[in-house]
């Protein structure tokens, strides 16, 4: 359970208090929330010894992953958990590995709670049969995915860490790019964001609203259109952190009245997209073959004029240093944090004349795929990991891999 909030006293001790978001490990010996031992003491919350097997039970991650992780220390856990305590003759790391390796049959149990989240109840897996060798065999299973996972693990992690390496190149060059890094940068500064310094002699410091036509978002209460066929709606999720080009992994389309003022929010080529809640900044530019769309309420529709930046020019800025640093200074809204129409017409642009800006965007994407091309692969390599993991764990659980012969081979 969650103690109580209001009372200050129970969130400044040092017991951990589990909750999901700290499942990312096989073993705890921490947590990012804790609490004292007064909280434990009136809120009913039980301090479970270490060596127990800890479980997420609710939540959206039970989507797709079923965590597992065992205590090294004592902790207590909020209400979206279970702590499993082996019977005698049950090792408790060899009781980790096996609900691992059974993560498809748990996942297969899940079903949605009262709250619209993943739940899986106790009733739903208590009485499922198991895999339970000898105790001797379980340490010995226990012991070998021990030091197997450990190792696919680093591996896994050296992938993640490359792939974010590339991510942060990705950045640092269309910050190049846009900023004006490699010329002489001796001008004036970039009016509003002066922080960021200088941009080359030559350029103009403008402002977005200067190069645009208008700006507007899309009407609301276009939910009730949803439809399996109609035109492209584009929301929040379409539009990315990580480039101008719109993603539609996940499409929903409308059905559109004849009375309707849809004509403003649709979209048309060289758009810029850009979202105005939650994911701020996220930008896309629609490309040319793009088909009857229109925008949420959430995302701004920002025509260019042409006359003095490329539409790509004006999508990278936003996706820079500039788009970020603005925008995180313009948001307001308390907890739900968003951004006015004005704040998009009042983003610094650096602006270079318009061939320097095709040069620049030119090169700055052919820099672009190649790292888009390494940070695939390291993380198709890091899936093919984690799948070889899964794989590994359950033929060892459940009695399909001959250990023995395993490291022999090895």
């Amino acid at each position: 359970m969650t103690p109580s909030k209001e009372r200050t006293d129970f969130w400044t001790g040092d017991v951990p208090w589990v909750s999901p978001k700290d499942m990312k490990r096989a073993i705890l010996d921490d947590s990012i929330d804790h609490v004292s031992h007064a909280a434990l003491q009136e809120s009913g919350l039980k301090l479970h010894a270490p060596g127990g097997v800890l479980v997420v039970v609710r939540g959206m991650i039970l989507a797709h992953t079923f965590p597992v992780a065992s205590n090294s220390v004592p902790v207590t856990v909020n209400q979206d958990m279970k702590v499993l305590r082996p019977v005698t003759g049950v090792d408790s790391r060899y009781l980790a590995w096996m609900l691992q390796g059974l993560e498809s049959v748990m996942l297969s149990l899940t079903d949605e709670s009262a709250h619209g989240t993943k739940a899986l109840r106790t009733d739903q897996w208590a009485n499922l049969a198991v895999p339970v060798p000898s105790e001797p065999a379980q340490v010995q299973i226990a012991n070998f995915l021990d030091e197997k996972a450990a190792r696919i693990d680093a591996l896994i992690a050296e992938k993640e860490r490359l792939a974010s390496v590339l991510i942060a190149m990705k950045r640092d060059a269309i910050d190049r790019a846009v900023l004006g890094e490699g010329t002489d940068k001796s001008g004036l500064p970039l009016r509003g964001l002066e922080v960021l310094g200088t941009i080359p002699e030559g350029w103009a410091s403008s402002r977005m609203k200067f190069e645009l036509e208008y700006v507007t978002s899309g009407s609301r209460g276009w939910a009730e259109y949803y439809a399996d066929d109609g035109a492209l709606f584009v929301r929040i999720g379409n539009l990315t952190r990580d480039s101008i080009c719109l993603d539609f992994n996940d499409i929903q389309r409308v059905a559109l009245p004849d009375a309707t003022e849809g004509v403003r929010a649709r979209v048309r080529e060289g758009d810029l997209l850009i979202s105005i809640t939650a994911y701020l900044g996220s930008v896309a530019v629609t490309p040319a073959d793009i088909e009857e769309a229109y925008v949420s309420q959430h995302v701004s529709l920002a025509r260019p004029n042409c006359l003095r930046a490329l539409p790509k020019w004006l999508g990278y800025v936003v996706l820079s240093s500039i788009g970020r640093t603005f925008f995180d200074l313009q948001a307001y809204g308390g907890t739900k944090v968003q951004l006015s129409l004005d704040d998009i017409r009042e983003l610094p642009v650096p602006l270079p004349e318009v061939d320097v800006q095709g040069e620049r965007i030119e090169q700055l994407e052919a820099r672009l795929r190649s790292l888009n091309e390494l940070a695939s692969h390291a993380l198709e390599s890091a899936g093919r990991l984690r799948e070889y993991r899964s794989s590994l764990i359950s033929a060892a659980v459940t009695g399909q891999l001959d250990i023995n012969a395993y490291k022999h081979a090895a």
